[in-house]
């Protein structure tokens, strides 16, 4: 059924703190291995001594074999790795120790059976290049645009449709997405390769930011006395014209003085006034 932890070769093991577990493959086996066909020296599973201690392993090449998963504790395990490459296995999703991986550079992905773009994957601040080309994603989340260290993405042969805008965020040098679906931006400019890919990119980033500042700009248009306010005040000028509208009988009329009111006493001023 392959190789498990008991039958691990220890010729493995590297004291340069690497750690190979690729299989070689000659030309027709990768035909094969491509194909699906299963080698029955394939690893079907990590080893024990990745799963149960610590080891100082900076780099682990696990690519052409058989692998379905990722163990929850092998961020644990393996605390110092730099590069991680799974690429040829049947690896469908991550677990989500994998955002402790604090120090992971390199991640190989390529050629495995990832549906969906894996989330984990955005919080490895410290990546700086990320290899999943030839699987099944159809979608990047938002959350891409977090990866602030990402300068080389490879996401060909998949079935994207459209690219976030937050991705343009990411301070990529190179981005390959031949053979896709891309709308947004165009399969076609996507195909030119890397430069052509990028300036789209962050064309339509652009075009995204310059309308969210005019939707901020923006002010609703006011007809006549509707004027838009938060709180009620009755003493406002808006609230006081509303009232004359809606209660016509209530307008007062303006007071009249009585006749020499500027030669008359104040007490008379205001008896005349009142009534008295």
């Amino acid at each position: 059924m392959g190789i498990t932890e008991s039958a691990l070769p220890k010729q493995l093991k590297d004291d340069n703190k690497s750690l190979d577990l690729s299989r070689d493959v000659s030309h027709k086996a990768f035909i094969r291995h491509a194909e699906g066909e299963i080698n029955g020296n394939c690893l079907w599973e990590f080893p024990w001594e990745l799963r149960d201690s610590i080891t100082l392993y900076e780099k682990i090449n696990a690519s052409f074999n058989h692998l379905t998963s990722v163990p929850e504790e092998i961020a644990l395990r393996v605390p110092h790795l730099t590069q991680l490459k799974l690429s040829y296995n049947k690896i469908s999703a991550l677990p989500h120790t994998f955002i402790l991986f604090f120090h992971l550079k390199e991640l190989d992905l390529d050629h495995n059976d990832f549906v969906t773009f894996p989330v984990s994957i955005t919080k490895l601040l410290t990546l700086e290049k990320l290899n999943l080309s030839d699987n099944s994603i159809a979608e990047l989340p938002d959350q891409i645009g977090e990866l602030q260290s990402l300068q080389r993405l490879n996401l060909s042969h998949n079935r994207l449709h459209m690219l976030p805008p937050k991705l343009a965020m990411c301070p990529l040098k190179v981005i390959l997405l031949y053979g896709n679906r891309l709308e947004t931006p165009s399969q076609r400019v996507c195909d030119q390769g890397s430069r052509a890919s990028l300036e789209a990119l962050h064309a339509m980033n652009t075009s995204l930011y310059t309308s969210q500042v005019e939707r901020l700009l923006e002010f609703p248009r006011v007809r006549g006395s509707h004027i838009m306010i938060s709180t009620h005040n009755p003493s406002s000028m808006h609230f006081q014209f509303t009232q004359l509208q809606i209660f016509p009988d209530r307008v007062k009329t303006p007071l009249i003085p009585p006749v020499d009111s500027t030669r008359l006493e104040a007490v008379d001023l205001s008896d005349r006034i009142v009534g008295f």
